[in-house]
């Protein structure tokens, strides 16, 4: 009995970990089963089948929503920095910067 409990926890601790990556799997390849699927849930219990959608697909949404967020702070400086970079080297090709002094004539 102990082994058999000992297994099951293992079991529950494997299936945590796994269940996250199944979902998405599901929501990348099978959209329209866990929309369909928010629509029963919802309408088993007497709530409205839009929201229910619109809710679910939030929730599952939200963590790619703050992994993005998060990515884009990471890259908005290096691309500030960028392109003022780019605005100087234009701002000196402008001014005529890339016109190489000839030493050789007598002005």
């Amino acid at each position: 009995a102990r082994a058999l409990a000992r297994t099951g926890r293992i079991g529950v601790r494997i299936a945590k970990y796994g269940a996250i990556p199944a979902t998405i799997v599901l929501a990348v390849t099978h959209p329209t089963a866990i929309t369909g699927l928010l629509h029963d849930a919802a309408t088993a219990m007497g709530v409205s089948p839009t929201l229910a959608v619109v809710g679910g697909w939030t929730l599952l949404l939200l963590p790619l929503v703050f992994v993005g967020l998060t990515l884009l702070r990471w890259l908005i400086r290096p691309a500030i920095a960028l392109l003022r970079g780019l605005r100087d080297a234009l701002r000196w090709v402008e001014r005529g910067g890339w016109r190489q002094r000839n030493i050789f004539s007598e002005d």
